[in-house]
């Protein structure tokens, strides 16, 4: 008896119960695979003769199982939840959970000698919640030195985890300039300094703050992120903003998201039909346009359900501070994937849309939209 033979047996045991969760993905593979049997290459098994058969080898598949190199994937779109104001208010049951302030502080104060800033001192801080992200807390240090004021760094109130630094930009020297090859070899220079992994980012991106005459830049921002398919991942990325001249970072900032890093299954003319669709089902009319396609990685978002459900983008409300907080009215969970961005842009009007279509499942999973 094969490895095939003995899950068929599992299947079909009077002790197997297939997970719930399964259910619906499984009978919307079937449905699929009878439709277009070529095409999704699911159920090609010779000695699989009927629909009975066909839901159990998808169960197999679910499971973790895969037989002559084929799988099954389960959706993995998920409805986004509504905010709730009291959300970005830190009451005691996020405190519970969250390392403690003099934890924090000391952690910041580590943070600004890794970024070259010594003999610190706090003036306050803070846990702030983000109203544009449904799972980070965070706390932030204000400090200053001899040479340096309003001096910043944001941790992950949770881990302790580094997330960003600023000074003021306003009082740094403006009188600086060299040329790019000079201001490359720096960035790279400043990145190992920083006590990055050599190999590990890459740089991707080295632009002056005067974007349109490097000239005339007296700094720059310096991107390092990682590649997969050789596509830029900004969902792992560092970006250094410094003065080459003397060795001064003015702005660093990480993201650090976890990466699915999904299979791409779907190609690029079925992604285009899969937006094409959804905005026809959106818009009614798609004359006049012009689509572009590209692999790209993005985070799910709330975008194109909010428009299909015809809900307003934002909110805004005061806080118990009386402050006003501006926010997403309504989130997903913090997903990266492999998508084909679907940018749709009408030539009559200024509408652009991108539909962030999953490379793995068909699903469209965010999107953005521009409206001028």
């Amino acid at each position: 008896m094969d490895n095939f033979e003995r899950e068929m047996n599992k299947i079909f045991s009077k002790d197997f119960t297939p997970p719930i969760r399964y259910k619906k993905a499984v009978e919307k593979a079937i449905e699929k695979a009878q439709y277009n049997n070529e095409k999704n290459k699911i159920f090609l098994m010779s000695n699989v003769r009927n629909m009975v058969a066909s839901f159990a080898i998808g169960i197999i598949m679910l499971s973790g199982v895969t037989y002559a190199g084929v799988k099954l994937y389960e959706n993995i779109w998920k409805k986004p939840k509504e905010t709730n104001i009291n959300e970005f208010l830190i009451n005691n049951n996020d405190k519970n959970a969250l390392l403690d302030e003099t934890t924090l502080i000391n952690l910041a104060i580590e943070e600004f000698k890794r970024i070259g800033y010594n003999n610190i001192k706090v003036e306050s801080s803070e846990y702030i919640k983000n109203p544009y992200s449904n799972d980070i807390l965070s706390f932030q240090v204000f400090a200053y030195n001899e040479t340096d004021k309003n001096l910043s760094i944001v941790l992950n109130a949770t881990t302790g985890k580094f997330i960003s630094f600023g000074t003021d930009l306003d009082l740094q020297p403006q009188n600086y300039r060299d040329n790019r090859y000079n201001i490359e070899k720096k960035a790279k220079e400043i990145y190992i300094e920083l006590g990055y992994e050599e190999l590990e980012y890459e740089l991707v991106d080295l632009v002056g703050n005067y974007l349109n005459d490097e000239q005339k830049s007296w700094f720059w921002i310096a991107t390092f992120a990682k590649k997969y398919n050789n596509v830029v991942n900004k969902y792992e990325e560092i970006s250094i903003s410094f003065i080459p001249q003397i060795n001064k970072v003015i702005i660093l900032q990480e993201v650090n998201c976890d990466f699915e890093n999904n299979d791409i299954v779907l190609t690029k003319d079925e992604a285009i039909e899969i937006a094409k669709n959804k905005e026809k089902e959106l818009y009614q009319s798609i004359d006049n346009i012009e689509i572009d396609c590209k692999l790209d990685i993005e985070k799910m978002n709330s975008t194109i359900y909010m428009i299909e459900n015809n809900i307003q983008s934002n909110f805004n409300s005061k806080n118990e501070k009386d402050e006003i907080i501006n926010g997403n009215k309504y989130y997903t969970e913090n997903i990266v994937r492999n998508v084909y961005n679907v940018k749709i842009a009408y030539k009559t009007t200024n509408r652009i849309i991108n539909y962030f279509v999953d490379t793995t499942t068909g699903e469209i999973i965010g999107g953005e939209i521009f409206d001028f």
